[in-house]
Formats: structure tokens, C-alpha cells, sequence
């Protein structure tokens, strides 16, 4: 009986020893990719990320720093997949991969796309106020002129130490020209159109009133001729 208790606890201890050498090792590979990363060794340090997420695939940590690997490696596609599996893994933060996400199709110029992570990243966190930067950034390739100075505005509004100040109130005094030129473009643009439509009509009604005129002339030479036709037959009956 002793060497049967004895035999399965050994068993256990091994378990518990293999389970530990494991989480050791995982977190050493994680460690040792982290402080390559941060002496921008981004090359360097994937082999030992994609190693620690083969031992631990849900880890979003592990995720998230293995895109932002292949981001510093200029592979846009592959970080924007990768962020996307942590994304379902992630319960908190879950905002700082869809932000990741568009940042990556942005320089994907694929803006429409990266506006609508931008977006899902708000409706998680509305207070990382650098992602309305980014939107905004995204909405100028857009076009959607109004909505990024929304955006650029709110991050002034939210940031206590905003970066890049003056340029981004610069952008939003450019931007606003655009909409004023745009402004003032459409109303000139109505007014010419107004313009047209008023000679147009005065055209139409000069030509109209024309054919008023030559239709009462027709009818009156019209009458005349019956007039003198009737006169003749009187004139025969006479003889």
C-alpha cells in the first residue's frame, strides 16, 4: 500500500514539475522576446513569440506583441490577422487591438475599413482619446471632413497634454476652409443654376406668347375668308 501511495505521489510531483518547467519556460521565451522588442530587435524576437503562444495560444498579451511585430517588420496583413485572433481572446484592452487593426489598414489605404475598427475601439474604451486621432485620419482620406474635425476636436477636448497640438488645430483650421470654399462653391453653384432655370423660363414664355400671337392672326384671316365667300353666294342668287 506504501509503495503504491508512494508511487502515485511521485507521479503527481511530476506532473506538478513538469507543469512548472513548462510555465517557466513560457514565460522565459515571453521575457526573452519582450526585451528584444524593446531594444528593436523585432526580427529577433518572433521566433521566441510564435514559440510562447504555440504553448500558450490564450494569452492575448502574447498576441498583441506578436503584431505589433510584424508591424515594425512591414507586414500590415499578417499583424492585422494576428490582432484579430487576440481581439476574441482579449477581456480587457480589447480596444487596443481594434485600434491596432486600423492602424495597419491605413497603411493598407483601406480607410473605409480602418475607420470601422476605429470605431469598434471607441465603443469599448470612448476615452483613449488617441484613437480619435487616428479615426480622424482616417475620415480626411474620406473625405468625411465634418466627422474628422469631430474627431480631432474631441481628442483636444479629452487629452491633457495633447501631442502635436498646433498641427492638429492647424488641420482642423484647414479643414474648415475646405468646408467654407466648399460652402460658398454649392451656393454660387445654386445661384447659377436659379439663374438658368429664370432664362429659361423667360425663353419658354417669349416663344409661347409668340404662338398665342401668330394663332390669333391665323384665326381672324380664317374668319375674313368665310365673310367674303358668304357674299358671293348672295351675289349669284341676285343674278
Amino acid at each position: 500500500m506504501r509503495r503504491k501511495w508512494a508511487r502515485t505521489a511521485l507521479i503527481s510531483i511530476g506532473l506538478i514539475l513538469s507543469l512548472s518547467l513548462a510555465a517557466q519556460e513560457e514565460v522565459g521565451l515571453k521575457a526573452r522576446a519582450d526585451e528584444l522588442l524593446n531594444y528593436n530587435q523585432p526580427a529577433e524576437a518572433l521566433p521566441l513569440y510564435q514559440a510562447a503562444l504555440e504553448q500558450n495560444p490564450q494569452d492575448p498579451e502574447i498576441y498583441r506583441n506578436l503584431g505589433y511585430v510584424y508591424e515594425l517588420l512591414r507586414e500590415p496583413e499578417e499583424a492585422i490577422r494576428i490582432y484579430q485572433k487576440g481581439s476574441t481572446l482579449a477581456r480587457i484592452d480589447r480596444d487596443l487591438f481594434f485600434n491596432a487593426m486600423g492602424r495597419n489598414l491605413h497603411k493598407l489605404e483601406r480607410f473605409s475599413e480602418a475607420e470601422g475598427q476605429y470605431t469598434k475601439a471607441l465603443e469599448y474604451n470612448p476615452t483613449n482619446y488617441a484613437i480619435y486621432v487616428n479615426r480622424a485620419n482616417s475620415r480626411v482620406e474620406l473625405q468625411e471632413f465634418e466627422a474628422a474635425i469631430s474627431d480631432y476636436s474631441s481628442y483636444l477636448s479629452l487629452d491633457p497634454a495633447p501631442q502635436q497640438e498646433k498641427e492638429i488645430r492647424q488641420m482642423i483650421s484647414l479643414l474648415r476652409g475646405i468646408l467654407e470654399e466648399e460652402k460658398t462653391r454649392a451656393l454660387a453653384e445654386e445661384a447659377r443654376r436659379k439663374e438658368e432655370e429664370e432664362r429659361q423660363k423667360a425663353l419658354l414664355d417669349s416663344v409661347l406668347s409668340s404662338l398665342d400671337d401668330v394663332t390669333e392672326d391665323t384665326q381672324s384671316l380664317s374668319a375674313g375668308a368665310e365673310e367674303i365667300e358668304e357674299s358671293d353666294v348672295e351675289l349669284d342668287l341676285a343674278d
